[in-house]
Formats: structure tokens, sequence, C-alpha cells
């Protein structure tokens, strides 16, 4: 194979169905060509970790993920990290898919160490797996504001979100997210949480 021709399979064709593709397309002058295949670069993910980072147990895999999004969303931005997260979506992973929702979430509740107010937050999001983004958005705000002073503010933290006479769907997720915000600070506590929601004063906010 001294003098045969090299074959450089990049980042992009380096998996088994695209490396044999890549060969399987390839004309070389030589019938002894010797193939070398180029590494594929590291990902943030194995940056941050300086390993292979999410792997093990269900538990141990979304502490990771949590870890990751939440650094992402402080050390880049929020849409890093949710561009990130529909790339590994549409991977297909598993886990990714099953847990999207509860990821986007922590990526929503990041997203309030840099945009305190819903209003802003929101204009920073999408809407990938039923809006959890928006949902995480509620609980930092709900954290921030502290389980003790969740009554007086329930009708404030939504006030600013275009579209709440039309009832748009923003309004909608942010009303909506109340409950997402006061259950994660009542720990979980359904008929605790409830009676917190007695504080709002519209029909439609109560029921959404």
């Amino acid at each position: 194979l001294k003098n045969a021709p090299i074959l450089i399979l990049d980042e992009a064709t380096s998996s088994l169905d695209t490396s044999r593709s890549a060969i399987a397309n390839h004309t070389p002058t030589s019938t002894n060509a010797a193939i070398a295949i180029t590494p594929p670069k590291k990902t943030l993910l194995q940056k941050i970790f300086n390993k292979d980072p999410c792997s093990g147990s269900t538990s141990e895999l979304y502490q990771c993920y949590r870890t990751y999004y939440t650094d992402l969303v402080i050390k880049k931005d929020v849409e890093a990290a949710l561009a990130d997260l529909h790339k590994q979506y549409n991977k297909n992973d598993p886990f990714i898919v099953s847990q999207c929702h509860q990821i986007v979430h922590i990526i929503g509740r990041a997203a309030v160490t840099k945009y305190p107010t819903a209003a802003e937050a929101y204009r920073h999001g999408d809407g990938l797996c039923w809006s959890g983004y928006y949902h995480g958005v509620m609980e930092g705000i709900m954290s921030a504001v502290g389980r003790d002073n969740i009554s007086e503010n329930m009708n404030n933290i939504c006030e600013l979100i275009p579209g709440k006479a039309q009832y748009s769907f923003d309004y909608y997720n942010c009303v909506h997210g109340l409950g997402h915000g006061v259950m994660f600070v009542r720990n979980n506590e359904v008929f605790d949480s409830l009676k917190m929601c007695d504080f709002l004063t519209g029909h439609w906010e109560k029921s959404s």
C-alpha cells in the first residue's frame, strides 16, 4: 500500500453507514487504495466534561444534561442551548426524545439568570417539545419570587407578555406556566399549589 491513494473521510462521513457509502462511490486510481479516517472533532459536550459525557442510568443522564444545558445557557446563550437540543433531538436518541420536555424546562429555568422577566425571556425561546422552555422560565421566575411572595405577584408576572387581550399562545404559555412555577416552588404539592391559583383574578387565567 506504499503508493496507494488515500481516501479521506471527513467528520460528516465518518459513521459506519456514510463511510460505506463514501467508499462505494469512490473510484480509486489503484485497486490497493488505503483508507485514512479523520477522527471527529470533540463536541462541546465532550469539551466540557472531557469524556463521553452523558451515559449511565436515567438519573445520571438527566443530571448530566441538566448541568450541560445550564452551562450552555450561562456561557453562551439560550439560542445556542435550544439549537443544540434541536440537533440532539433530531438524532432520535431515545433518552433525549423521551425527556425533551423536561430538558427544555432546564433551559427555561437557566434563561431567567439572564432574562429575569417573562416578557424578556420569552423573546428568546421556541416551542420545542410542547413549549417546555416557557414552562421552565416560569419555574425560574417563581423561584426568584419565592414561595412566600407568590400570592402578591401572581397577577403581575404575565402582564407584559404580548397578546394578553387576544389570549395569544405566548400569554397562554405564561399563565399556564404559572402553574408549573407554583408546583416547582411548592415541591409538586398539588392541593397546596391550587390554593395559590385562587389569587389569580381572571377566569381564563385560572383555567389555563
